[in-house]
C-alpha cells in the first residue's frame, strides 16, 4: 500500500529505489533483524525503472497503472486498518515477534 503511493507521489518523481526504501522503512524495517534489512537494501538497489515496474505489474500505461495501484490501495487501506485494529486488540500486535 505504501509503495503504491509512493510510485505515485511527484515527491520520488521516477525514483523506484527511494520510493521503494522509503516504504520498506516506514512499514517493514522494525520487523527485521539487520541482515534481512540489508538484503532489502541490495534488492532495492537493482529496482527497474519506476516506468517499467508499473507498466510490468499492471500490464497498463503507467499513468492508467498509478491510477489503478492509488485505487488499489485505497480499497484495501480499510481492510488493514481492520486487521491491525484486531491484532491490537487481541493483543497480537508485538514487533519484536516477528
Amino acid at each position: 500500500q505504501k509503495l503504491y503511493r509512493n510510485a505515485s507521489d511527484k515527491k520520488y518523481k521516477d525514483n523506484i529505489r527511494e520510493a521503494v526504501r522509503d516504504a520498506y522503512d516506514s512499514v517493514y524495517s522494525k520487523y527485521h533483524g539487520w541482515a534481512v534489512r540489508k538484503v532489502f537494501q541490495y534488492s532495492a538497489a537493482a529496482a527497474p525503472p519506476l516506468e517499467l515496474l508499473i507498466e510490468h505489474m499492471t500490464g497498463k500505461s503507467v499513468e492508467e497503472g498509478k491510477k489503478e495501484m492509488i485505487y488499489f490501495s485505497t480499497v484495501v487501506e480499510p481492510i488493514l486498518d481492520d486487521l491491525l485494529h484486531l491484532l491490537h486488540e487481541m493483543n497480537m500486535h508485538d514487533e519484536g515477534k516477528v
